[in-house]
């Protein structure tokens, strides 16, 4: 709800902004085409869906215009997607590396061609040690069988649409994805379907997607929000393109919203990259623990009696003069509060009345 309405607000007041809404929230159970009539047609949505225009939308090859970053975005949606850990797993982070930088250098470079590069690895004399072979063949492999999940061809779908490039005249855009199929944060990764791991790969390319926008409106400020944002801290690639969008919009002047659901969600190694801080009603006391420290509050400050009590629409807020207090966040007008509360709980009690 409070994020809703800053970047609402910051919407009405000039701002260019871009929200990643991955469960598709605000168009198809908000009704946000409907109820902010105010934005008019500026507000925007942008879907991404299995269709054939569609495909191939989200290639880092596409996104970027820069070889170098394309390559690096590239290479990081393929090591979550082969579970490659750089420290663990130095021989398989090599092999995808050179296939990736392989594809950079092609003439048309495009994600779908690292398979390809993979197994052209093994054919070449002396390109890799004997024992890295079979290891470049199941890797391909094991990409292929990804490639065939239907949303992957967002990212790995031969570009059908040569027109299909960014284009955000509009004040207000919200990206969202066709039955993206995230896991619940209760599920360990371990347990994630093919699909769970193709959305969250998703996720990583809609990240580059983001830091385009930022650099396409420099003379602008710049909103950039992402839902759902604990999905990026599951995994170390993750937080790597969090830290990426971060320091890209410290650079442009261009300020980021996470809305997650627990402040330890976030790690504690990022945290201090944080200025202004909404944290409501929790009633676990490790989060209530990592919020003061945070906020930098005494034990004297009572939180562990206060937050678990903590009304509905009430949070501890700091503010980027590090003041902290407690704030309640209201929304006078009813087709607002209708439009930016995203509570399921709230919508079935008000269908079955």
């Amino acid at each position: 709800m409070a994020a809703n309405r800053d970047i609402y607000e910051a919407a009405l007041s000039g701002a260019k902004v871009l929200l990643l809404d991955p469960k598709s929230e605000r168009k198809d159970i908000c009704k946000w085409d409907e109820k902010l009539t105010e934005l008019g047609s500026e507000l925007n949505f942008i879907s991404f869906s299995t269709k054939d225009e569609d495909a191939g939308k989200l290639d880092p090859f596409l996104l970027f215009d820069n070889r170098a970053e394309a390559v690096e975005v590239s290479r990081e949606i393929i090591y979550y997607l082969l579970n490659i850990n750089i420290r663990n797993d130095s021989a398989k982070s090599s092999i995808v590396t050179k296939a990736v930088k392989r594809v950079g250098q092609l003439a048309e470079p495009s994600i779908r061609f690292v398979k390809d590069e993979l197994r052209h690895l093994v054919q070449e004399n002396d390109t890799l040690p004997e024992d890295h072979r079979p290891m470049a063949l199941e890797l391909a492999s094991i990409l292929e069988e990804f490639e065939d999940v239907s949303l992957a061809r967002l990212i790995f779908g031969k570009r059908m649409d040569d027109e299909n490039v960014l284009n955000y005249a509009n004040q207000f855009n919200v990206l969202q994805v066709d039955n993206l199929q995230l896991p619940k944060k209760s599920t360990p990764s371990e347990e994630y379907t093919e699909a769970n791991i193709v959305s969250v790969a998703i996720l990583f390319s809609l990240t580059a997607y983001m830091m385009k926008f930022l650099r396409m409106f420099q003379n602008e400020l710049t909103v950039v929000a992402i839902d759902e944002a604990w999905n990026f801290f599951q995994n170390p690639a993750g937080e790597r393109l969090i830290d990426r969008l971060f320091r890209e919009g410290r650079s442009l002047f261009s300020p980021i919203y996470l809305m997650t659901q627990n402040l330890m969600d976030i790690p504690s190694s990022m945290r201090g990259q944080i200025g202004t801080a909404y944290c409501f009603r929790t009633d676990i006391p490790e989060e209530i623990e990592t919020i003061q420290e945070f906020m930098k509050l005494e034990d004297s400050a009572g939180l562990e009696d206060m937050m678990p009590k903590m009304q509905s629409g009430y949070c501890l807020y700091r503010d980027l003069h590090q003041r902290t207090g407690v704030m309640q966040v209201r929304i006078l007008q009813e087709h607002l509060f209708d439009a930016f509360d995203t509570s399921i709980d709230v919508r079935e009690l008000a269908n079955q009345a």
